[in-house]
């Protein structure tokens, strides 16, 4: 695998960082009203990547100074939650997943973390498949229903992709 270094996020490096996350959010929910304005982006982002926080960590790795992925997780007590979780489309399947999982789980270990959360898409397996590789398991199923509270009926889908 290529030298990458794991760094923390920092809001100096917001203008660094941001566009690796529009490129995240591009690929995995296009169409969500949460992404569809510059406004409702800047919210999302300053909302979802709050780089100056204590309790949530954003690290990404950089090879040769460039940003090939990055890692978010929030820490309460002895628990750890896998926020957001990106590698650069054109890296993959190069270890560098691994990698940041591997990194930011020794900082969570450091910290006495017994138990790391996340949640995979259901339209997404590929993610599914490399996080069961990297340990983790099913540990429940959310069900969800999106409602129209005026018509007073579900809407199909679970996820912003189902509505386009």
């Amino acid at each position: 695998m290529e030298r990458i270094n794991f760094e923390r996020v920092i809001p100096a490096d917001q203008n660094r960082f941001r566009p690796l996350v529009e490129a995240y959010w591009l690929e995995i929910m296009p169409h969500a009203d949460t992404v569809c304005t510059p406004d409702s982006r800047d919210s999302y982002f300053a909302d979802r990547f709050p780089l100056s926080s204590t309790e949530t960590r954003v690290f990404w790795g950089l090879s040769e100074g460039s940003p090939v992925g990055f890692i978010s997780f929030a820490i309460s007590d002895t628990r750890a939650e896998i926020n957001d979780f990106y590698v650069v489309p054109a890296r993959r399947r190069r270890g560098i997943g691994t990698f940041l999982v591997k990194s930011a789980i020794e900082i969570t270990d450091s910290l006495g973390v017994d138990r790391i959360d996340l949640n995979v898409r259901r339209d997404n397996p590929e993610a599914l498949k490399f996080w069961e590789a990297q340990g983790f398991m099913i540990g429940h199923y959310e069900l969800i229903q999106y409602r129209d509270p005026e018509k007073r009926v579900g809407f199909l889908g679970a996820l912003s992709s189902d509505f386009v």
